[in-house]
């Protein structure tokens, strides 16, 4: 594993890593939830050298601009071939500044994105607060409270269980795209006609659109979801590959189009008329969606969407012969 974030740099262990490691892994502070307890110096030099080939389960959590390893991700195989679990320990110096969350969304990220994972879990004991605490702030729920399943010396610990699925994930990176261009967006001072052309990272946005159709069930979508999209949508600007996107998945755009008719934003609406109106075979539903767009209360989303409809007649009678 090779990642790196704004930050950080996560990496496979070296030889020389040991020292740094030894330091917080013989912190009582530091392994007080961890079963196997403090480190000696041979122990902490077993572990790195352990976990430095492409089994390692392992891996150091680096300062990017430093190179101070200031911790470790845990990452392996949990049930099968789809499910892996994840786990952290930091040095004590460097806790309450963000950085295993944001490790660990990189190591999600580089899970569901890049090995096409299904399910990640995680485990703690319910006096761990940090620890679960990192784990809902990276979007896991909590799924089981198991009593007494851990042996610690002559005491049994509870744990704590935690997931993610690869669908609440998609969901969640997308929150997260909307997030930083809104974020960017109130920077914005001089916002001429076509301003969010100037936002740098649209792709990312395409991307985790593309996740959410592709990787969820629209079944499962709840409003959050739709928002998310149709404020995608009211870009104007910047949404024509949004847009094919949901050309080639009709379903998906006739679910959102229902929920654009009450939309407030009349951007989102024309550009849900206009997409509706570039389906191949457009059912029922679609006609009679289009035909209450033609009554919007905006005029432009009410052309846009009589245009549609005219295409679509157009089109119908060409596959009719008529």
């Amino acid at each position: 594993m090779n990642l790196k974030t704004e930050r950080l740099l996560i990496r496979k262990f070296e030889l020389m890593d040991w020292r740094s490691v030894h330091e917080y892994t013989s912190n009582q502070d530091a392994m007080r939830y961890m079963p196997e307890g403090v480190f000696t110096e041979e122990l902490a030099q077993q572990f790195v050298s352990n976990n430095m080939d492409g089994k390692a389960e392992k891996f150091p959590v680096v300062l990017a601009d430093e190179g101070t390893l200031i911790g470790h991700i845990v990452f392996h195989k949990y049930f099968g071939e789809h499910t892996y679990e994840i786990g952290w320990v930091f040095n004590p110096k460097f806790h309450n500044k963000g950085y295993a969350s944001e490790a660990a969304l990189a190591v999600l990220k580089h899970a569901f994105e890049k090995m096409n994972l299904h399910r990640i879990i995680a485990t703690c004991q319910p006096e761990n607060t940090p620890s679960y605490r990192v784990m809902e702030k990276i979007g896991m729920r909590r799924e089981g409270h198991f009593k007494k399943c851990i042996p610690h010396g002559d005491e049994w610990w509870d744990e704590y269980y935690y997931s993610i699925l690869r669908e609440d994930w998609e969901v969640q990176n997308l929150q997260h795209e909307v997030d930083a261009f809104k974020q960017w967006a109130s920077g914005v001072t001089e916002k001429h006609s076509d301003w969010e052309t100037e936002y740098l990272h649209w792709n990312s946005i395409y991307l985790a659109v593309r996740g959410v159709i592709g990787n969820t069930l629209i079944d499962d979508w709840n409003t959050a979801v739709y928002e998310l999209i149709l404020y995608i949508l009211a870009r104007d600007n910047e949404v024509e590959n949004v847009l094919q996107m949901l050309v080639e998945h009709p379903g998906a755009l006739v679910a959102i189009a229902n929920k654009a008719l009450a939309y407030s934003d009349s951007q989102a609406r024309w550009q849900v008329a206009h997409a509706l109106g570039e389906i191949e075979g457009m059912d029922e539903e679609g006609i009679n969606l289009l035909s209450r767009f033609s009554e919007d209360n905006v005029e432009y989303v009410r052309r846009r969407a009589l245009v549609a409809l005219d295409r679509r007649r157009g089109l119908n009678n060409i596959i009719n012969g008529e």
